[in-house]
């Protein structure tokens, strides 16, 4: 605004100044009619080259202007004295989604927040070292440098936590969930997916952050990641859906089963759900199949129980209110 202002008084002051001075009689003694016009019409094209200057220059100062407003937004929540993780995170998302200002459906609030972190967040590729636990002390901090900074890309079970903070920053419950196509005999480095779960009109269905999907039955209803995973293995079909919402070249489900050999049956051999808890919803941590135990067996001879570690850590902050043992 700031450049139409000055181009604008810069203009109105050159054309008052030209025709003001076809009064002066000092202006006629020094040109003539015909010269006169001619300055005027130099005069005039220059103060348009002004205003085109500084039309051009307002795209790029707006850019640079969303940017510090949304740095201005973060370290406003930052200096408020009743700071919390969630009031930020929500505020952040809001900024960079305004739609999710005035937004109340709970599945299109999902469904934006879903979209919002594939959309920004660098997907981090290549292989990953082997599962552990997150320790993320600050989520707040973790979300704007994950939304904000380029820099900082995340694997799937990044993008997971992320995704988790944001719906519970707007009230959506929400679990994780762990998939596997096998779970004994691992290489160091093991083919695995972390995705989410979320409690949507009484039922769970998957939201992926990662592949920017939802997973629909062949009635075309939503469905979660366990039933999807016992569809598959049973033979029945399911579909992938981006919602009307646009993917990446190369970031998708399909594309990721493609560069692992796996078929969507084949990845969906082993799952598990984090617990969640809020006071009116109690859900307990869940695995797939039934008779599994829990633990990553890798071919080193070393284990990791992926349900125990799914119950505690970063899960359980992002799990509800409070522990079903408090």
């Amino acid at each position: 605004m700031i450049y139409f202002l000055i181009a604008g008084a810069v203009a109105l002051a050159v054309v008052f100044f030209i025709y003001s001075g076809q009064h002066h009689r000092s202006t006629a003694i020094l040109v003539n009619h015909a010269n006169g016009h001619q300055v005027k019409r130099a005069v005039t094209a220059l103060a348009l080259l002004v205003a085109g200057f500084a039309g051009w220059k307002i795209s790029d100062h707006r850019a640079h202007l969303r940017a510090d407003r949304l740095l201005q937004a973060a370290a406003l929540a930052d200096a408020a004295e009743d700071r919390s993780d969630l009031k930020d995170i929500r505020l952040l998302s809001i900024a960079l989604e305004p739609r999710l200002a005035k937004e109340r459906d709970p599945l299109t609030v999902s469904l934006l927040l879903r979209n919002l972190i594939y959309t920004r967040v660098v997907f981090k590729e290549g292989h990953k070292p082997r599962v552990t636990g997150y320790k993320w002390d600050d989520l707040d901090d973790s979300y704007r440098k994950t939304l904000l900074d380029p820099t900082c890309s995340h694997y799937c079970g990044g993008l997971t936590i992320e995704y988790l903070a944001a719906l519970k920053a707007f009230g959506i419950p929400a679990r994780k969930i762990g998939i596997y196509p096998k779970v004994n005999d691992l290489p160091e480095v093991a083919d695995s997916h972390a995705s989410v779960g979320s409690l949507i009109s009484g039922k769970w269905i998957a939201l992926d952050p990662t592949f920017n999907i939802s997973i629909k039955n062949t009635n075309g209803e939503r469905i979660g990641w366990l039933d999807a995973g016992k569809l598959a293995n049973k033979g029945m079909a399911v579909s992938f859906d981006a919602d009307g919402f646009k993917q990446k070249q190369g970031r998708s489900l399909a594309a990721y089963l493609a560069k692992a050999g796996l078929t969507f049956r084949d990845l969906t051999q082993y799952l598990n759900t984090s617990p969640y808890w809020d006071g009116a919803v109690a859900m307990p941590a869940t695995k797939y199949p039934a008779d599994w135990d829990g633990i990553l067996h890798y071919a080193d001879g070393t284990a990791f129980d992926a349900v125990r570690t799914d119950s505690q850590a970063i899960y359980t902050l992002l799990a509800g209110d409070l522990s079903p043992d408090e």
